[in-house]
């Protein structure tokens, strides 16, 4: 089940989405090797070319989402919702290039003067 963020981000404005990464083996936190993330549209478009873009890998990665990536669409629903994925490869002592891969969701508030 995708996490819903409780924070709305505010429309062309600026948002940061925290990920820890944690082994899905021992649960312990790793520092992956490689570290991609993705911003769509709830119905799958890719938001303002923001696919597959690289991170530097740290046991904690803070994404920064700003102006166009939290603009809103005509074809949105009421929720203005995203979807933001990570994908990371780590290796631990069970083996190596293991993948890690999460999603969140979170909505935009409009706002009247943008």
């Amino acid at each position: 089940m995708v996490q819903v963020l409780a924070v709305k981000a505010k429309e062309k404005s600026s948002f940061t989405i925290q990920f820890t990464f944690y082994s899905a083996v021992t649960g312990e936190a790793v520092t992956p090797t490689s570290v991609t993330w993705s911003l769509r549209t709830k119905s799958g478009d890719v938001v303002n070319n923001r696919n597959t873009i690289s991170a530097t890998p740290a046991e904690t990665v803070t994404i920064v989402l700003n102006g166009d990536d939290l603009r809103l669409f005509s074809k949105d629903d009421n929720s203005h919702a995203r979807r933001l994925t990570v994908e990371a490869i780590y290796d631990s002592s069970l083996g190596n290039d293991l993948n890690l891969r999460d999603e969140v969701e979170f909505h935009i508030d409009p706002l009247l003067g943008v």
